[in-house]
Parts: C-alpha cells; structure tokens; sequence
C-alpha cells in the first residue's frame, strides 16, 4: 500500500499520450480515417443483456461471447477519442454486469464462452477498458469496488492455479492476471505476476528459443504472444518499470530435442502463409 497513485488512464497510453493521439486525429487524413472507424463500429455495438443461463459446449456457464471485448473496447476507445460520456457510460453497463455479485462473475467464475486462453485477453480487454474510462468520472466508489473484487476472483483462480507449462495460453492468462492487478495499482501483484516462478518473465526467458522465435513455432503464436509482452512493458512505461529495454538471461532446456519433423513443417507452412499474404498486400499498394 502506498500514499501515491498513478491517475488513470495508463495500460494503453496516458493522459499526455492520449491527448496527442486526439491532436492527429484533427490534423492528419489517416487519424481522422481511423478515428471514424473506431466511433461507427463503438455506436454499432449494444450492451449484452446477462442471459438467464447459457452454457458452452462443456457445459460450462458464461456470461457473453468472447467477440463482445472487441465491442467493449472500440466504445473505450472512441471515448477517449471523443470524450463523449455515452461510450464510457456503455462500458461501465458492460462492466457491472460481468461483475454483479448475484450473477456476474463471482457467480459463474467465467466470463466469455471459450476456453483460458480467450478468457485471459477478454480479462486483459476488461481492465484495459476500466482504466480508459476511470477519466469519465462515471463510477462510483461501491462500483469500482465490485468490478474490482471480480478481477480479484480471476487473478486468484489463475495466478494461484497457474499453468506450470509455457504455451501461450498460460501466457495469456497471465496477462490478463497482470492488467487486472496493474488497474488496481496493487503491485505486490504485479511484481508477483511478472517476477514469480513459472510467472510471467520466467515463460519469457524459458520458452523463447536461441534465435528469438517462440517456442511453439509459428508466425501466429511468436506474433501473439510477443504483442502480450509488448503490451506489458509499454504498460509499465509510466511507473519507471524498463522491460522493453532490459535484457534477462535465458533458461534453454538442455533436455529439448530437435525440432520434429511435423512441427517444422507446420511452421514452413505458417511462414509462408504469412509473407504470402504480405506480398499481394504489398503488391496491391504498389498499383
């Protein structure tokens, strides 16, 4: 605990960083193209309504679709890009049903319909968007409390039962345990998310391999689980953490054998897939 606090908002950027963000949005063609996209697509999107019971195809209950973050997001977004309360209000309606002491979270234990590794970004999503509208001044003490006692509930279910593994679904999970404990600025959490055994830096230094690809091999998890880093240590910027800058020894399992044949070929595959779609992308631009 300390006397001091950060003010929000800060995962993605700050105050300052905000405000230059709404500066290109009124100066350059670009900004202001990508700013009408975030507004349409936040107007399109309507609050879910908590369904009386719905369950995944495990027979697990939730609470809404995976796919409502994206939602969720654009109207955080476009609330900083507008500071119109009407996006802020939408994400605070989210909010306080997925944390509902009777029905939300604290009731189900699950948020979205898919499995952990949906789960962790839909959580990273969750606290992200809490902290993009903390400057609408719209929630009141008793709300903050119980959006805040349900991202308690997930860092304790996946913080506590963590994945010993290092694919990115534990990474994943952990993310979201990050960005939740760092809305709340409790960083005897943070440092135990980021610092602990098995946690968060330890996945980093064990699973990266010598030539800085993750260990699972293709473009689509080195992408993923390198942007949940990027998030990380661009997030911890404002509150004097280096990540992006510093450097960590390397774990490498001496035990690990070559790669197999069948995951190198996945990873050929994905490779190509990717430069592929690179160079008609690259090609269409030239015209």
């Amino acid at each position: 605990t300390t006397l001091r606090s950060m003010p929000h908002p800060f995962t993605i950027h700050t105050t300052e960083g905000w405000e230059e963000v709404r500066a290109k949005a009124e100066k350059y063609d670009w900004a202001m193209e990508s700013k009408k996209r975030y507004v349409q697509d936040a107007e399109r999107w309507g609050v879910p309504l908590r369904p009386l019971y719905a369950a995944n195809s495990d027979g697990i209950p939730y609470l809404c679709a995976t796919t409502h973050e994206h939602g969720l997001m654009n109207n955080a977004i476009a609330w900083q890009l507008t500071r119109k309360t009407e996006f802020a209000h939408k994400v605070k309606q989210f909010l306080l049903m997925i944390s509902d002491y009777q029905t939300g979270f604290p009731l189900t234990r699950k948020a979205s319909n898919q499995a952990s590794v949906q789960e962790g970004h839909f959580f990273q999503h969750l606290a992200q968007a809490y902290d993009l509208i903390m400057d609408a001044n719209i929630l009141n003490a008793q709300e903050k409390a119980q959006i805040e006692h349900t991202f308690r509930l997930y860092i304790d279910q996946y913080l506590r039962y963590k994945s010993t593994g290092g694919a990115n679904w534990a990474v994943s999970q952990l993310t979201g345990v990050f960005f939740c404990a760092l809305v709340m600025q409790d960083f005897n959490l943070v440092d135990e998310v980021l610092y602990a055994p098995s946690c968060l830096l330890d996945k980093f230094r064990t699973y990266t391999m010598p030539d800085g690809w993750w260990y699972e091999c293709t473009v689509s998890y080195n992408l993923w689980v390198a942007s949940e880093y990027i998030q990380i240590g661009l997030a911890l910027n404002p509150f004097g953490y280096s990540l992006l800058t510093e450097k960590f020894p390397v774990d490498y399992n001496l035990k690990s054998g070559p790669m197999s044949v069948k995951t190198a070929v996945i990873f050929i595959m994905d490779t190509v897939f990717v430069f592929a779609v690179l160079s008609t992308s690259l090609m269409s631009l030239s015209k």
